[in-house]
This record gives C-alpha cells, structure tokens and sequence, in this order.
C-alpha cells in the first residue's frame, strides 16, 4: 500500500526533508516506523526508539498501534513544538466544526 508520510520541526530537519510517499508492507504506525528506522543513516537516528515521537495518523494524534490504510497520511514530529501544537488545535477544531455541522444539520 502506499502512504504520505509528512516530517515536522527537529525531525524534517533531521532528515532534510519533510514529505515522502511510499510504497509500505507496514500493518501499523508502529511497523511503519521500524522500517523507516531500518533504513539506517539520519532515519535511524530521527526516528530512533529511544527518542519521543508523537504521531498522527490522517491527521489525528494516534499511537503506533493505530492500523495503516492504502492513502494514509501519517504524520511523525516531536513532542512540545509549539508549532505542531497549534497545528493539532487546528486539526481538532476543524474535525470538531465538522461535526456540529453534520450534528446541526
């Protein structure tokens, strides 16, 4: 299945890009991350298990058991960015807005 991946803050900078699209076997954030780590070199190093990472998946913070789907977007970015923070207020207000609308409607 192929997934979009997007990089955020220290993690992007680290590996000097922040989107890719790939062609995965990964059942689940968790396997997906394993084989970017498995790549070696600065993904090893981004994504390392002994770093914090937080990730969403189609844009809602999720944890590395959430399963994969043919068209994700998966999000990887560290904890406590303040940019990401506000991107995630945005992320919930929006799907919150959506609802009432349908609610209301």
């Amino acid at each position: 299945m192929k997934v979009h991946i997007k990089y955020f803050a220290s993690i992007r900078e680290g590996l000097g890009q922040g989107t890719e699209s790939l062609d995965t076997t990964a059942s689940n954030l968790a396997e997906l991350r394993d084989s970017l780590i498995a790549r070696g070199g600065v993904y090893a190093e981004a994504l390392a298990r002994g770093k914090s990472v937080r990730l969403a998946l189609n844009q809602v913070l999720s944890d590395e058991s959430a399963p994969l789907s043919d068209g994700a977007e998966v999000a990887f970015f560290p904890p406590g960015d303040r940019r990401l923070m506000l991107c995630t207020l945005e992320i919930v207000w929006r799907s919150r807005r959506q609802t009432l609308t349908y609610l209301l409607n």
